[in-house]
């Protein structure tokens, strides 16, 4: 996601569609989002990674939060591979501060 004014927070809710526990254990596949300033080919100023929970809800969800003292403009959002990991994810209620 590209925003046109620089950021100091982004928080959203997700869910990774797991159609079972890759984990096996109770872990749901994570989420991984990085923050960079004007460039993903620039260094990241951050990433932050989470788990959702698996509840009676079809697909484990989780809220993911990332807060930097430098500004940022693009988030990216991805899922890690895992061994029997979900591939895609759904995001929703994206909350952000402006610098």
């Amino acid at each position: 996601m590209t925003f046109s004014q620089a950021l100091t927070n982004i928080t959203l809710t997700f869910a990774t569609v797991d159609y079972h526990d890759p984990g096996a254990g109770g872990t749901a596949t994570p989420i991984k989002l990085t923050a960079y300033m004007n460039y993903v080919t620039s260094a990241a100023i951050g990433t932050k990674t989470a788990f959702g929970t698996f509840t009676s809800d079809t697909y484990p969800q989780a809220i993911i939060s990332f807060t930097s003292t430098l500004p940022f403009n693009i988030v990216t959002i991805e899922i890690p591979y895992i061994t029997q990991g979900a591939a895609v994810y759904l995001i929703d209620n994206v909350i952000v501060t402006t610098a």
